[in-house]
């Protein structure tokens, strides 16, 4: 009896011994984890006040990226490993840093300008005169009730 075959598909990888190589698979898998990890806590980032929970939250993501990323370049995938650990080692941290303060600050001044009410009161343009103005006395009518006599 010969022994079953195997049907490799075409995004299947050989072993340079022979035969399928799965930890090219796994380092795929690697590569996912540590860009939704890393990508996850820089998003949390971005949420103002929330975001700041990014600073205790994060760093364990980072960590946890960056060991994913050497795991993927020593298992076969060697350009997207550096391209997450240089992530991790500089835009994420930058965004962990700098984001919350940032985008607090931001939605606190538009808060601020739009909420307290200390927006300035619009006035008229220049040269407008209300219909109801009496240029001969440089004042308004006063409106008198009508108490129904006809007084």
């Amino acid at each position: 009896m010969n022994p079953p075959t195997t049907r490799l598909q075409p995004t299947t990888r050989l072993h340079p011994a022979g035969g399928f190589d799965p930890s090219l698979r796994h380092a795929g898998q690697c590569l996912l984890w540590g860009w939704i990890l890393i990508g996850g806590a820089c998003v949390m980032a971005l949420v103002p006040i929330v975001g700041f929970l990014a600073w205790i939250i994060g760093p364990p993501l980072i960590v946890a990226g960056f060991v994913l990323a050497v795991i993927a370049m020593t298992k076969g995938r060697t350009g997207g490993g550096i391209g997450l650990l240089l992530f991790s080692l500089v835009v994420a941290p930058a965004t962990l840093l700098f984001a919350p303060i940032v985008v607090t600050m931001i939605g606190g001044a538009a808060a601020s300008a739009a909420g307290a009410g200390k927006l300035p009161k619009a006035s008229p343009p220049p040269g407008f005169v209300p219909a109801d103005f009496d240029p001969q006395t440089d004042d308004y009518p006063v409106e008198v009730e009508d108490n129904g006599t006809g007084e």
